[in-house]
């Protein structure tokens, strides 16, 4: 059975638009989920670095004296000191320097997405321009060729079908391997290029064989 469909240079604008929308949502998402993790991260072991570090590193060389005179009593004095301002002041010392940090970090990353947006709208927008033509889908028993508008042609044992993806006109359709990186073929819902009825027919079939179905949030 054949699933015969074309793609649009408008079809192509729009798809280049959602995908390009859903990266930038899932890197913003990313970047969100890295954030709290690395907030947790300092929350837990900056007290104890702020604890540690100063009493081992060499600042403390003028008081304490020259090598080999580490616990000399200007030493001890002062790490006590240290030690009880440590106590009163990590909670607050700890929030501020994650506070100070995270702030830094979220100007350094809203000062590159407009870059950042930049290159993955250009490097969408030239995949996707490699759909715009005709498509040939045949199904067989065996497997699924897939062939797009250079002719290069593709073919994907169903076992190796992993996942149908709705993304509104269009699907996805993930491969085992594909899936691992986000790559898919992309299969148009409707088609001007078969009767209507042959094609919903030939769609429903293809669904059968897929062994998961997922829909757009």
């Amino acid at each position: 059975m054949e699933l015969r469909f074309r793609i649009s240079a408008e079809q192509c604008q729009a798809l280049a638009d959602r995908i390009t929308a859903n990266r930038i949502a899932r890197l913003e998402s990313r970047q969100a989920a890295e954030r709290i993790r690395i907030e947790a991260f300092l929350l837990r072991w900056l007290p104890l670095g702020f604890l540690v570090v100063p009493l081992v590193i060499p600042v403390w060389g003028p008081l304490a004296g020259p090598p080999g005179h580490l616990f000399s009593i200007e030493y001890l004095l002062v790490s006590l000191f240290y030690v009880v301002f440590w106590w009163f002041c990590r909670a607050a010392l700890t929030r501020f320097t994650v506070r100070l940090g995270l702030r830094f970090r979220s100007k350094v990353e809203l000062a590159i997405a407009p870059f950042v947006a930049r290159i993955i709208r250009r490097s969408v927008r030239r995949s996707v321009a490699r759909l715009e033509g005709l498509h040939r889908w045949e199904l067989s028993p065996a497997a699924l060729s897939v062939q797009g508008p250079t002719g290069k042609a593709a073919v994907i044992p169903w076992q190796k079908v992993a996942r149908l993806h709705d993304l509104g006109d269009f699907y996805q359709l993930f491969t085992r391997t594909s899936s691992r990186f986000g790559l898919a073929y992309y299969l148009a819902k409707s088609s001007a290029e078969m009767d209507a009825g042959a094609y919903g027919d030939a769609l429903r079939q293809l669904g059968e064989r897929v062994p998961e179905q997922t829909a757009a949030a």
